[in-house]
């Protein structure tokens, strides 16, 4: 059976085009190397702090379905 590892990457001020993968000026290697031999999810939604982000995250719910921050 083959073994599968989930990776997520959360960074606090870094927008999705910052990043070289995605045409940025951030040299990101490692990461690049990851998107191109793996699955990337698009459809996540952030919030402008950073515990509502981990709480969505982590609950799978959106920010209007839990408590209000």
């Amino acid at each position: 059976m083959p073994q599968y590892y989930v990776v997520y990457i959360m960074a606090d001020d870094l927008g999705s085009g910052d990043i070289s993968a995605h045409g940025g000026g951030v040299k990101t290697p490692n990461i690049d190397k990851l998107f191109k031999q793996g699955v990337e999810l698009t459809q996540f939604m952030g919030w402008c702090v950073c515990s509502p982000t981990r709480a969505m995250l982590l609950t799978g719910r959106r920010l209007r379905q839990m408590a209000q921050f």
